[in-house]
């Protein structure tokens, strides 16, 4: 287990943590961001929102095109 972050600034400014990893974890068990969101006790456009900051802070893509 790894306490790793990834932080946009000098002002802890969280990008990408353990939340966020488990989340890319259980989207990729599930195939669903919608359940994995849900297993997280989160919305789906909460989890969205998060995923989509850190594409951005990040300049990476989660996902591959279906």
């Amino acid at each position: 287990k790894s306490n790793t972050t990834i932080d946009k600034n000098d002002k802890d400014d969280k990008v990408f943590g353990q939340g966020s990893y488990r989340l890319l974890i259980l989207v990729d068990k599930s195939d669903y961001l919608n359940k994995a969101a849900g297993e997280m006790g989160m919305s789906y456009s909460k989890v969205l929102n998060i995923l989509r900051r850190a594409e951005k802070v990040l300049n990476c893509s989660f996902w591959k095109e279906r």
